[in-house]
């Protein structure tokens, strides 16, 4: 219902439904957070945790509405959320699967980057080089999204000289411009 009723650019008239009822959350989902982060906070402040949900079934578009949309009322907040997920954003970051919207993901990488640097390159560095290097391998083949979020990742790790992923890094960049 969130999803249908923020159809503006301004997310109303869903940011004002969940204005006028955010003293009833008791949970919250990236969704409501992405629409709504000003009357979101108060719930994160007080130790919510807030699932992102991109282990396995990830949404990367939406992760990085609700973290772009949280950033502009509060950086810390932001990075919070960022670091309490940062278990299921590595799994996220093995890009397993050809069926996600990858979507948003170069733009998540970037807010990243920015807010909680530390995470994005304790994330990399947790990877499996057999494991990322078979799914990267298979996303470089697949739809643009999936290119553009394994070429998003090798590029990263170039960038941020990732060692246990370096050459595994320069390989696929390779095997991308062939």
């Amino acid at each position: 219902m969130i999803s249908a009723l923020s159809i503006r650019d301004n997310n109303e008239p869903a940011k004002t439904w969940i204005n006028l009822h955010s003293r009833e959350l008791v949970s919250l989902n990236p969704l409501l957070v992405a629409v709504a982060p000003e009357s979101t906070t108060a719930i994160l402040k007080q130790g919510y945790k807030l699932d992102l949900k991109l282990e396995d079934l990830a949404e990367w578009g939406l992760a990085a509405r609700t973290i772009r949309s949280l950033s502009k009322v509060d950086n810390e907040l932001a990075s919070m959320v960022l670091r309490t997920n940062h278990q299921g954003i590595a799994q996220g970051f093995i890009l397993k699967r050809d069926n996600i919207d990858y979507t948003g993901f170069p733009e998540f990488i970037n807010l990243m980057s920015d807010l909680t640097p530390d995470i994005l390159k304790k994330c990399l560095e947790s990877l499996d080089p057999i494991i990322v290097e078979t799914s990267w391998s298979d996303r470089l083949k697949g739809k643009v999204e999936e290119r553009q979020a394994a070429e998003t990742l090798i590029n990263v790790i170039i960038d941020k000289k990732i060692k246990s992923l370096m050459d595994i890094a320069n390989e696929l960049k390779q095997l991308s411009k062939d």
